[in-house]
Parts: C-alpha cells; structure tokens; sequence
C-alpha cells in the first residue's frame, strides 16, 4: 500500500488539479450532463495518476548534436558601416 504512486508526492498544482476535477464532476452531476462530468473525471484522474498532457514526454525539443568540436577559437570579421 506504500508504493501506490497516487498517494505521494503531491504538490500544490496537484491537489488544485484535484480539486477542480472534483468542483467539475459535482457540476455535471447537478446539471445532469455527462460530458462535463466525463471531463471532470478526467482531470481527476490526472491528479490521481500523476499524469498530465506531455506525459510521454514528446513536449520536448531535441537539441541539435555537434559532432566535430573545433576547440580552437574562430575569428569573426566585422565591415564597418557609416552613415552620412
């Protein structure tokens, strides 16, 4: 029962999420909508879980690999410009 992932490492974003889940499902419950209660449960369930929307983690960017790194510095070569 200690490892169930659901009952540790809440946050404040957590419990909110929780919350409003919970705010959400009570409402479609009293407007007798199963959409928004639908919707509600899937946030909650967010928060149960611990899930959110990049969970795959495919929100990252890749950085570009550089494969040859010339350690020797480059000079850079400035024009000036003058305005009359």
């Amino acid at each position: 029962m200690k490892n169930l992932a659901f009952l540790q490492n809440w946050s404040f974003l957590r419990a909110a999420r929780l919350l409003m889940g919970l705010l959400v499902v009570g409402q479609g419950y009293s407007m007798q909508d199963s959409f928004v209660m639908v919707m509600g449960a899937l946030l909650v369930s967010m928060a149960l879980f611990n899930i959110g929307c990049c969970a795959t983690g495919a929100c990252g960017v890749n950085t570009p690999i550089q494969k040859d790194i010339d350690k020797t510095p480059k000079t850079i070569e400035y024009e000036e410009i003058k305005s009359s």
